[in-house]
């Protein structure tokens, strides 16, 4: 029996969801490795990336998201059975609440002409290359008349056969594409370090979030930097509220609202 709070909410630390290909391709319950490969590196991504997305929006703890994933395959069929175990057992749900709508949403997203009423998805999968691969690899071992993979999550389940996979894997690749010419503004909380940019470039800094490699064209509103002022700013380490311009995933501009310089952060 799984612990409840006190007040009678289930206490949760392992989640499961289901993988079922099913077919003639399937029927001596056989897969290609280079297929199975690609397709639990889409569920690994899909699933942490959107988990990331729900712990920043929701401002969840990391106690709340902390997870590994394992995976079970089930003996005398093609079914993955992908268990999330949590550092801790809590009563949020991260397949059932998260992973699993976004996934059904997700898909009829693309099988619907990319039309749908549900903002969310449209800003994840706008936001995201990692996330539009990783259905392409979902789908990856579906190919011949007559296949399809059954997602199943609790009493949800969720088909998808050759003809839909084609279908979500068309979209996708025409979304790549509209996006290369698009770019989209999204407001962000991050914390970084002001790095230099030339000295004839005319924007005086870039910013380097951390746990990234690149430097981000840096801008402010409203203030402006002489010589002296931007040789004390840089490599200071800050936290800043942003318009951040992306265009096909990638950030390519920030441009600050607010900034508090990381040391001074708790001294007022």
């Amino acid at each position: 029996m799984e612990p409840v709070t006190i007040f009678g909410d289930v206490m949760q630390k392992e989640e499961v969801l289901v993988f079922k290909y099913e077919g003639e391709k399937f029927a001596t319950h056989e897969i290609n490795i280079n297929e199975l490969i690609s397709e639990l590196k889409g569920v690994d991504v899909l699933i942490a990336e959107v988990v990331r997305y729900y712990k920043q929006k929701h401002n969840l703890l990391d106690a709340d998201v902390s997870f590994e994933v394992l995976v079970k395959v089930e003996d005398g069929s093609i079914k993955e059975i992908i268990k999330i175990v949590k550092k801790n057992a809590t009563t949020l749900t991260l397949i059932s609440t998260f992973v699993m709508p976004f996934l059904q949403s997700g898909f009829d997203y693309y099988l619907n002409n990319r039309e749908t009423d549900n903002t969310e998805t449209v800003e994840i999968l706008e936001n995201s290359q990692k996330i539009r691969r990783s259905f392409e690899d979902i789908l990856t071992p579906i190919n011949g008349d007559g296949n399809q993979v059954s997602i199943q999550n609790g009493n949800i389940t969720y088909n998808i056969n050759v003809t839909q996979k084609e279908e979500i894997v068309d979209q996708i690749k025409r979304h790549e594409e509209a996006l290369e010419e698009q770019e989209n503004v999204v407001e962000e909380d991050l914390m970084g370090v002001v790095s230099i940019s030339r000295y004839d470039d005319p924007n005086p800094f870039s910013f380097r979030v951390n746990e990234t490699n690149k430097d981000i064209p840096l801008y402010f509103h409203d203030l402006e930097f002489n010589l002296e002022d931007r040789q004390e700013f840089l490599g200071q380490e800050l936290v800043i509220k942003a318009d951040v311009t992306y265009k096909n995933g990638t950030r390519k501009s920030i441009t600050v609202k607010e900034y508090k310089e990381l040391a001074n952060l708790f001294t007022q």
